[in-house]
């Protein structure tokens, strides 16, 4: 049994064919166009976009390329005509910090051999107003969409939070004397 015979309305064969091939995670559009028999019509721009609609495509169409495909009567071949856009999630809270954070607690050794412990770096000396780290705060994230129109919400990013005297933001600092960390309204993290 092979394909079934299409006629139109005056009992012509009609061999045009328009599919649209969505595919699974919805995020792109595929179109297919049949080769039209001699006696057709070529397809239009407007056949074309009723069809995309009728499959439920409505975001990401490449009108150039519909536009292309039709023009040019590309025919037998699949071609990605409307894609969606991927959701980019937030990016979390960070401290970018200006002092070294990766102390290393082992001496070194001199030339002779001998091992100097009297220079070892075991803690990073700060003064009062000395800035000791930037806080960036977390982003909300792009949203995306998939062909059908489907709005792709992100992840939003996750603050940092654990300090008592800081709202959402914390560190740890080595403290040599009696210190108090602030944030200031620029989100600086400051000895005072």
């Amino acid at each position: 049994m092979g394909t079934p015979e299409l006629f139109d309305e005056m009992g012509q064969l009609n061999k045009k064919d328009i599919q649209v091939i969505i595919a699974d995670d919805n995020m792109s559009a595929t179109l297919f166009l049949s080769e039209p028999a001699k006696e057709e019509d070529p397809y239009t721009y407007e056949e074309v976009m009723r069809a995309l609609s009728n499959a439920g495509v409505k975001m990401g169409l490449d009108d150039a390329r519909i536009h292309h495909m039709v023009e040019e009567q590309i025919y037998n071949t699949a071609v990605v005509v409307a894609q969606g856009k991927m959701v980019q999630d937030g990016a979390d809270g960070y401290y970018e910090f200006e002092f070294e954070t990766d102390l290393k607690a082992k001496p070194s050794v001199r030339e002779d051999g001998s091992v100097d412990y009297y220079n070892m770096k075991l803690y990073e000396k700060v003064s009062e107003g000395d800035k000791l780290a930037q806080y960036y705060p977390p982003t909300k994230g792009v949203f995306g969409f998939d062909v059908k129109g489907k709005l792709l919400a992100p992840k939003a990013g996750k603050p940092i939070c654990a300090a008592k005297d800081l709202p959402c933001q914390r560190t740890v600092i080595p403290i040599m004397q009696p210190l108090t960390v602030k944030l200031n309204t620029v989100t600086m993290i400051c000895v005072s």
